[in-house]
């Protein structure tokens, strides 16, 4: 058993690993605080998944207009399944990441160049 630790520069965490013959494990984690400041506002987020609180405004405007016509932005309430077109693609992709031959890593911020040219 071979055990690896890593020292990253933004974080002082030491990450420790244990490789048990060809798999590399994760095993624990050290005390760790970040050199990076806190954004201010994220002490101003309430608790609370943001859905749940979406669902509960929605029910409570229909009780008040009860005949009002709403049109959901919050989860994507799907009506139809995925496209066989559009599955298989996405399977084959995946496949091809699971080799060396395929795999592509990540794209840019705008996704992998020749999806970009084909759709825009």
């Amino acid at each position: 058993m071979h055990t690896l630790l890593f020292l990253y520069k933004s974080f002082k965490r030491v990450v420790v690993y244990e490789s048990v013959s060809n798999c590399c494990c994760y095993h624990r984690f050290a005390t760790c605080t970040t050199t990076v400041s806190r954004n201010e506002n994220l002490g101003k987020l309430q608790a609370g998944y943001l859905f749940p609180e979406i669902a509960r405004r929605k029910s409570a405007h229909l009780l008040k207009y009860p005949d009002a016509i709403t049109i959901s932005l919050g989860i994507g309430d799907t009506t139809e399944p995925i496209p066989e077109v559009k599955s298989s693609a996405l399977t084959k992709k995946l496949l091809a990441l699971s080799t060396l031959q395929g795999y592509s890593g990540y794209g840019a911020e705008q996704g992998e160049k020749i999806c970009y040219i084909n759709i825009f």
